[in-house]
C-alpha cells in the first residue's frame, strides 16, 4: 500500500484521453492526446470537450434513457448504446460522452455504472476499446466509491452534474458557508483525495492503472448481468438478473413522478449506512443496541439473551448471507458413532 499523502509525489489523477496507437512502434501520432488534469470533469470542462472539433477530436453524446412502458426496452437500450460506441469509432470519432440528461416522466436513465461497464467490455470484445474515450455525464454519482467503481469499469472521465447541483442549493440556502465556485473546487478535491486513498490501497499510484482494473467483487449480481458488463468479475452467490434490476430502475423512477400531487414533496430516507425508523432495515437498531446496553449495564443475562434473539434470528428480516441458509434436513446418526 501507498500513503497517499506522504508520497503524494508518486501519484496522479492524470488522464490522456484519446485512440491509442500500436505499442510496437513510436511515432508522433502516439502523443496526440487530451491531456485532462482532474478526472471529475466540471459543467464548463464537458462543454470544451463536447464541442471539440479540431486536430481530429470529435464528441458524440449518447444517451442512456429508455422508455419505462416495457421492462423489455432496458436491455434494448443497453445493446443499443455498445452499438452505438461502435458505430462512434467507425464514424471517426475520439470521445463519446454517456449522458443520463433529459429523464422525465416517460423516459428513465441505465444506471450508470450498468451502461459504462456494458459498453466497454462490448468494445474490449470488439477488439476496439482503446480507439475511443469514455466520459460519463451523470446524476448518479456523489460519493467516492460511486466514481472509483465508475473507474474501475472503464470510465475515463466524470461529470456529476447533479451532485454540483447539491454543491449550488446547499450554498444558495446558506448551509455552506462559501461562495458556489470554492465549494464545487472543495467538492472535487474531496473525490480527488478519496481516489487517491482507494488507488493506494491497493498499492496502485495512477489513475491510470486503475481504470478498468476491475478490482472489485460483486456481491448479488446473476451471472448473466456480470458476463455482460462487468466480465470475469467474481460473483460467488448470484443475485439480480437485468429484469430485476430494470425493475428497480423504474420503481424508483415511478416514486419520483408520483401521480399523487402532495404539497409537501417527500423522498425516502433511505437508511442505507444508518437506521433510518422509515427505511432499509438494520441488525444494529434502538431496539438491538438498547437490550445490548441493559444487559451490560445491569448485568442481566436474561437481556443478553433478548440482545442474541434479535441479532440471531433474521428469519423475518434477512440481513446477512448467513441469514440466506437453511439446514438440509438428513437421517441424525447414532451419537455412539460420533467420536468423544
Amino acid at each position: 500500500a501507498i500513503d497517499p499523502i506522504r508520497e503524494e509525489l508518486v501519484m496522479s489523477l492524470e488522464t490522456y484521453l484519446g485512440p491509442e496507437k500500436n505499442i510496437l512502434e513510436e511515432t508522433p501520432q502516439h502523443c496526440h492526446k487530451l491531456r485532462v488534469k482532474r478526472p471529475i470533469l466540471t459543467n464548463r470542462e464537458l462543454t470544451k470537450i463536447h464541442s471539440i472539433n479540431r486536430s481530429g477530436f470529435k464528441t458524440k453524446t449518447i444517451s442512456l434513457l429508455f422508455d419505462v412502458s416495457n421492462e423489455e426496452n432496458f436491455i434494448q437500450v443497453l445493446d443499443k448504446i455498445s452499438q452505438e460506441a461502435s458505430s462512434a469509432i467507425n464514424e471517426g470519432y475520439t470521445f463519446i460522452i454517456l449522458s443520463d440528461r433529459g429523464a422525465n416522466e416517460k423516459m428513465a436513465a441505465l444506471p450508470a455504472l450498468l451502461a459504462v461497464g456494458a459498453v466497454h467490455h462490448h468494445l474490449v470484445r470488439e477488439a476496439l476499446r482503446t480507439q475511443i474515450g469514455i466520459i460519463v455525464e451523470s446524476a448518479e454519482p456523489r460519493e467516492v466509491h460511486h466514481f472509483a467503481l465508475l473507474f474501475g469499469y472503464g470510465a475515463d472521465c466524470i461529470n456529476p452534474y447533479l451532485a454540483y447541483e447539491a454543491v449550488g442549493q446547499l450554498v444558495q440556502e446558506g448551509e455552506l458557508k462559501s461562495d458556489l465556485d470554492t465549494a464545487l473546487n472543495n467538492y472535487r478535491k474531496a473525490i480527488d483525495k478519496g481516489i487517491l486513498k482507494i488507488i493506494s490501497k491497493m498499492g496502485i499510484s495512477t489513475l491510470q492503472s486503475y481504470r478498468a482494473a476491475q478490482i472489485f467483487e460483486a456481491l448479488g449480481l446473476s451471472q448473466e448481468t456480470v458476463d455482460k458488463c462487468f466480465t470475469g468479475t467474481p460473483s460467488r452467490i448470484g443475485g439480480m438478473s437485468f429484469n430485476i434490476i430494470a425493475k428497480e430502475t423504474i420503481l424508483r423512477h415511478r416514486q419520483a413522478y408520483l401521480e399523487k400531487k402532495i404539497e409537501v414533496p417527500y423522498l425516502a430516507t433511505g437508511g442505507f449506512y444508518q437506521w433510518k425508523k422509515d427505511g432499509d432495515f438494520h441488525l444494529w437498531n434502538p431496539e438491538s443496541i438498547s437490550a445490548l446496553q441493559d444487559a451490560v449495564r445491569s448485568n442481566n443475562y436474561g437481556k443478553y439473551k433478548e440482545f442474541a434473539a434479535l441479532i440471531n434470528d433474521q428469519s423475518e428480516n434477512p440481513a446477512t448471507l448467513r441469514s440466506l441458509l437453511k439446514f438440509k434436513r438428513q437421517n441424525p446418526i447414532p451419537i455412539d458413532d460420533v467420536e468423544p
